[in-house]
């Protein structure tokens, strides 16, 4: 047998573990005093995208391509190993690694893996389930308040309107922040704010928001002009 100890178990938060401690199904022999040497002791899924790799939650924007990929310990232990991926009952191919197309989960779901079954040399196997979140960033509309190149009216101590647009198509909750000038505000889940202070002049805004699962879309600098209603246009 392949598999450590002919016991395995499953750590669902960083994904699929083959791990010493966990009973294989009752049709596996477990040795009573198993040889462990040389045995595989651990097969995780990730997901790759970007050239990064998310082993948490398994996170990927359906926009672009990505792969599923195996990480077998002892590595030199992988190709000693068969790996099946499924969409619930449906095969969809083999391999210690899936390519995912883009919009897959929208155009068909099926082609989206849950579920790898890990056979080792012995036809002794493993299911795992597990679930890929497909994750749109959120959007920033580039309509705000103040407008690209607006002149505002307004004494030092007098309140200037701060009003932007986001949006998820996941639902998720946004929290945003506001960089005026210098300064930098949290402003959670608020799209309309209020600032005063602000001297006669060119001044500047943006705002960057990020959803639940860390994903985040900047808005471009606005510029805007400050002036004091009794200045003109100062300079």
């Amino acid at each position: 047998m392949i598999f450590g100890s002919g016991k395995l178990f499953c750590l669902l938060d960083i994904g699929l573990t083959l791990a010493l401690g966990g009973v294989l199904g009752a049709c596996l022999d477990v040795p009573s005093e198993p040889d462990t040497s040389g045995k595989v002791q651990t097969v995780k899924v990730h997901a790759l995208q970007y050239d990064k790799i998310d082993s948490t939650a398994l996170k990927i924007n359906p926009n672009d391509p990505a792969t599923l990929i195996t990480a077998v310990s002892p590595s030199n232990k992988a190709n000693d190993l068969q790996y099946i991926w499924y969409n619930n009952d449906i095969p969809l191919g083999s391999g210690r690694s899936y390519d995912i197309l883009p919009n897959a989960s929208i155009n068909e779901t099926i082609l989206v893996p849950n579920t790898l079954v890990v056979i080792d040399k012995e036809n002794n196997s493993q299911t795992f389930t597990f679930t890929v979140v497909m994750n749109y960033a959120p959007q920033l509309d580039k309509t705000t308040i103040p407008s690209q190149g607006e002149t505002i009216v307004a004494e030092k101590n007098s309140p200037v309107q701060f009003q932007w647009k986001s949006t998820d198509s996941n639902d998720d909750i946004l929290t945003h922040i506001l960089e005026i000038d210098d300064n930098r505000y949290n402003v959670g889940n608020l799209t309309k704010v209020f600032q005063s202070g602000f001297d006669p002049g060119e001044h500047q805004f943006r705002v960057i928001v990020t959803d639940s699962y860390g994903d985040a879309d900047t808005l471009d600098w606005v510029h805007f002009k400050v002036t004091t209603p009794d200045a003109g246009d100062a300079p």
